[in-house]
């Protein structure tokens, strides 16, 4: 039995137990920005969260589009701050079609990541790496070991050829050598929406510079890859910030609540925060100070990518102790 078989017999057995297992599980109603809505017809898409299988420790994810599609179907060690993933994990187009197959240990891809086109067409294989003692890279380092073009054409066969990605496939396009499964030489980019353009040079995967041009701006070198956003003095100015202005709420005070909160927002790219909203909330008026303080803290240094300014997703936890 080949992989492809193999993840279809798991993702039946899931719809199996879905229908015919009675088991507690929770709804939830969300957009696609990860922002949770009261009614089903406000949510992008609805995420139902089933306790764990008898003999397993998992929860069960079940994610379904408006039109009913499955979203993305797999288990969860965690739900709460966010989705830690184990095992398969497979992730839908809204036309039905697979879009990602992965198997994952907590939270961390282990093995080879399938993805596809909209049309069914297998886009990329690819191993994901946590990059180590890498200034120039954040997080994780894929590994490209295939890649096609829509049609089905090889452009990168055993980890060596010119990888080049379309305007239909999203807001990035880029194009490049790779050499034993990492970029080596010149490669360019630019984000359509955006008017804005990279130029980068690598050397067997380590990345040596690049320059980027956004609209009729001057052009900017960069020595780094991704760059998160920052406070201004650094996150423990930030945090003083919050310790000189945090009102502790009576009612917490009475109670002598104490604990972490965890706030989530959105730095924009002019260094704005939106989106903002609590993850963990000990009650009692915490959450909403918090919320409170953070809203109205000071423009951050916007986060970069390819010397670019994006939007950046920031999770921050809030310690309290009464005195």
């Amino acid at each position: 039995m080949n992989c492809f078989s193999l993840i279809g017999l798991i993702t039946f057995s899931l719809l199996c137990e879905m229908s015919f297992a009675q088991k507690k599980q929770s709804m939830y109603f969300l957009k696609n920005n990860g922002s949770q809505v009261k009614l089903k017809d406000s949510a992008d898409f609805i995420r139902v969260i089933q306790e764990p299988d008898s003999g397993s420790t998992f929860y069960n994810l079940y994610e379904y589009y408006q039109n009913g599609n499955k979203k993305r179907l797999g288990k969860l060690s965690s739900f709460d701050p966010k989705l830690i993933f184990e095992e398969s994990l497979a992730s839908y187009y809204p036309n039905g079609k697979k879009e990602e197959i992965a198997v994952y240990a907590r939270g961390k891809t282990r093995g080879t990541v399938y993805n596809y086109y909209p049309n069914g067409q297998l886009k990329k294989t690819s191993v994901n790496e946590t990059a180590k003692n890498n200034l120039n890279i954040l997080g994780i380092n894929s590994k490209i070991i295939s890649y096609y073009d829509s049609t089905g054409v090889e452009l990168v066969k055993e980890g060596t050829g010119y990888y080049k990605t379309f305007a239909e496939e999203g807001d990035l396009i880029e194009e490049g050598s790779y050499v034993d499964s990492v970029k080596h030489g010149a490669w360019k980019g630019s984000f359509i929406k955006r008017n804005a353009s990279y130029e980068e040079q690598y050397d067997h995967g380590k990345f040596i510079e690049g320059e980027s041009k956004l609209n009729d701006e001057a052009p900017v070198k960069y020595t780094k890859i991704e760059e998160m956003p920052s406070f201004k003095g650094g996150i423990e100015k930030f945090l003083q910030y919050i310790g000189r202005n945090y009102r502790y709420p009576r009612e917490a005070s009475i109670q002598k609540i104490s604990g972490k909160i965890i706030v989530s927002f959105v730095v924009e790219q002019n260094g704005s925060l939106t989106n903002l909203k609590v993850l963990k909330d000990l009650g009692a008026g915490t959450g909403a100070e918090a919320l409170r303080i953070v809203r109205q803290s000071p423009t951050w240094i916007p986060g970069r990518q390819h010397g670019i300014p994006v939007r950046f997703s920031y999770t921050l936890p809030i310690h309290l102790k009464t005195q």
